[in-house]
């Protein structure tokens, strides 16, 4: 089992929720409302993006958070709003 967990360790958490979703395991990560311990501080001007629940995957499930991410400019940041949705936004 710890060389299974080692390997995942290596792994970014987007993509080991990604495999989940494409075996039909979703809804495996953790609650939004969890937060880290130690933050981050980042500083930009703040590019918004909400969040809402959909009732089935849709095709291409991360097309609007890459859209999203895509249009960020220099010094720009991504903020998002995760309102009422029962998972993690994206990773940890």
């Amino acid at each position: 089992m710890s060389t299974l967990i080692e390997r995942l360790g290596r792994l970014y958490s987007a993509v080991v929720s990604d495999v989940l979703d494409a075996e039909g395991l979703r809804h495996q990560t953790l609650a939004p409302a969890l937060r880290p311990l130690a933050g981050t501080r980042v500083a930009g001007q703040a590019a918004t993006l909400t969040v809402v629940a959909v009732d089935e995957v849709p095709a291409e499930p991360y097309e609007l958070q890459f859209e999203a991410i895509d249009a960020l400019g220099p010094g720009e940041v991504l903020v998002v709003e995760v309102p009422d949705v029962p998972s993690a936004f994206w990773g940890s």
